[in-house]
């Protein structure tokens, strides 16, 4: 099956699970110890739009969070530009949000999912994929990666600097 240009992708080796993005608003979970499909992921089934799937990411209790992303010359209304969706593991819909600006890099982690857009980390609880809270840069992110054992969140900024953040426990 063709699904188109693949643009984003993570594993869960524990849970056996790849997800795959791809440039036409498409994503498919396979297994990775087989690669058998396990379903096909539309988070705009009925919209005309071009959406694209630029980030996809797992957790480690198997949610599947994809961000899709409109064409900026396809006109759609700015408060659908940008979406964020979680799914379950087995591709379940659960919530889907609108974000105000492009995100360029995510990470989940347990209960939360930390985006960088522009020059803000903004964390979020997965259940509803809301803010709760925001941190604000000099630069803009890059990159956004969350030790294993959740104590600091790393980001690469676009000026080439590592920022380390240590996460206070809750």
């Amino acid at each position: 099956m063709v699904f188109g240009k693949v643009s984003a992708v993570a594993l869960n080796m524990e849970l056996d699970i790849a997800v795959s993005g791809s440039l036409n608003g498409i994503c498919i979970i396979h297994t990775v110890q087989t690669g058998q499909l396990v379903c096909t992921l539309r988070p705009h089934p009925d919209d005309t739009h071009p959406y694209s799937i630029p980030l996809v990411g797992i957790g480690n209790l198997g949610t599947i969070v994809v961000y899709s992303a409109a064409s900026t010359k396809c006109g759609v209304q700015d408060e659908k530009k940008h979406m964020l969706h979680r799914y379950s593991v087995n591709g379940k819909p659960l919530v889907s949000v609108s974000v105000e600006e492009e995100i360029s890099d995510f990470a989940v982690r347990g209960q939360w999912l930390a985006g960088a857009q522009q020059n803000k980390l903004i964390v979020r609880s997965l259940d509803k994929l809301l803010p709760v809270h925001e941190v604000t840069l000099l630069a803009p992110i890059r990159t956004v990666k969350i030790t294993s054992k959740n104590t600091h969140v790393l980001l690469g900024l676009n000026d080439g600097k590592l920022i380390i953040l240590a996460v206070k426990p809750t």
